[in-house]
């Protein structure tokens, strides 16, 4: 009624201490009257002075906000020190919790409660929690880092959704007699066409195969046919096979990934594109499964059930060359070029460990996992896509990172020389000759 100016906002419970069992001659513990106050909220509760006033005996104080219905100050007293009584904290009047993590973050949040003894137990009970939890959580990573030594392959298996020939280049008897890059359209660069291939459920005995194609896959040189003169061929080294880029695979989850980068809206129409039909990244396989980040340098592929003799190992992930801008219509450091080399998303290079076919719809499975640190990302990462940003343009290989790092990827047995560790080697001799 305006008999004072006095405003008090109340902030917590009193926390009781053992004056209360001496001043009431109490026994000491969990049956004397500071335990039973404690747990029941009856000890008093503190407040602050918003606004300055008297009191006067008489006077009625009188409730003008209510922010915190839940948190009454015998519900405060019983979650904070009420509960588990069977438990040594409750024994010695210490702060314990026995509900939720959201709970608590609840209370300690409310803005009004009281620093001393309940803000600062609360605060201390949450710190326990996460340490806890952290402890739970490094538990669980120790276990599935052991079940991962136990069990280090991993089940990845891809579907063969295309094998694709070389085609020839679209109008080219529209073209300049010696023609170069420069004058080509988009569409004439790596063109390629999708086999035409017995289908699974179809024998291999059947009489008439001339309807179909016939992929097979043999070690060094990859994709048999007369004009089928793919990746293998070293032309920087007069005509050298390499075995280590026997075949060029490309995944659904690639071509996914770059339809769906807002840079790349007008490279891949998602309303006409049909990557299936007619792909664009000169690959020879498409497959279905995982992502580059899921393979591994010397990952090992087999045909499941038998269906094929084939045999390959991954070497590298591609080095996608001047090429890859050009078919897509892009350069320099915002194209799809460099986006695939940061990212591994040019496909990957394998060797073929023994000959066989491949037919749509055929799934490999991975059979080794030997490196499973060098992912095809990894490697594109730390060769490609760290360091100088004017070296990244030229698309040289970069090393940031220690020697003994750069030793151990050289030392890979099964990873591919072109790009890959014959660039590893001359950043190792730079580095020494640095050193010297």
């Amino acid at each position: 009624d305006g008999l004072s100016s006095l405003v008090v906002e109340v902030t917590s419970p009193r926390k009781p201490c053992f004056y209360l069992d001496k001043r009431n001659d109490t026994s000491m513990g969990k049956n004397g009257m500071k335990r039973y106050c404690l747990t029941h909220g009856l000890g008093g509760w503190f407040s602050r002075v918003l606004v300055a006033g008297e009191l006067r005996d008489g006077m009625k104080l009188t409730r003008t906000k209510h922010p915190n219905p839940k948190w009454t100050l015998s519900y405060i007293s019983k979650v904070l020190y009420g509960e588990n009584i069977n438990s040594i904290n409750f024994a010695l009047c210490r702060p314990d919790w026995n509900r939720s993590k959201e709970e608590l973050t609840e209370l300690t949040n409310l803005p009004q409660l009281g620093e001393f003894e309940w803000r600062e137990d609360a605060q201390n009970l949450m710190k326990e929690m996460e340490q806890t939890e952290e402890t739970q959580r490094s538990f669980c990573r120790s276990i599935l880092s052991f079940l991962k030594r136990d069990n280090p392959n991993p089940h990845i298996t891809l579907c063969v959704k295309g094998v694709y020939g070389r085609e020839d280049i679209p109008r080219e008897n529209l073209l300049p007699e010696k023609y170069t890059i420069k004058d080509l359209a988009k569409d004439q660069f790596m063109p390629r066409y999708k086999y035409s291939l017995k289908p699974l459920n179809e024998s291999a005995k059947d009489d008439d195969d001339s309807e179909y194609d016939y992929a097979m896959f043999s070690p060094h040189r990859g994709l048999e046919g007369k004009w089928e003169k793919f990746w293998h061929n070293d032309f920087k080294r007069n005509g050298v096979v390499r075995g280590d880029r026997a075949i060029l695979f490309q995944a659904v989850e690639h071509y996914e990934r770059l339809c769906k980068e807002p840079r790349f809206e007008s490279c891949f129409d998602n309303d006409n594109y049909d990557y299936i039909s007619s792909p664009t990244f000169g690959e020879q396989v498409i497959v279905e499964g995982c992502d580059s980040s899921q393979l591994s340098v010397g990952d090992v592929f087999e045909v499941e059930g038998g269906l094929s003799t084939l045999i390959i190992e991954i070497s590298a992930p591609r080095k996608p060359g001047e090429s890859i801008d050009r078919r897509h219509g892009t350069m320099g450091e915002n194209g799809v070029r460099r986006f695939c080399l940061t990212n591994a998303l040019a496909g990957w290079f394998t060797r073929v460990l023994k000959p066989g076919e491949l037919r749509d719809g055929m799934t490999l499975v991975r059979t080794k996992h030997p490196n499973p640190k060098f992912t095809l990302t990894y490697l594109s990462k730390v060769l490609y896509g760290e360091g100088d940003s004017e070296a990244m343009l030229e698309y040289e290989g970069q090393w940031t990172r220690s020697k003994n790092e750069l030793v151990e990827l050289i030392s890979l047995p099964q990873l591919g020389g072109d790009g890959w560790k014959e660039a590893a080697e001359r950043l190792l001799s730079d580095m020494e000759q640095i050193y010297i």
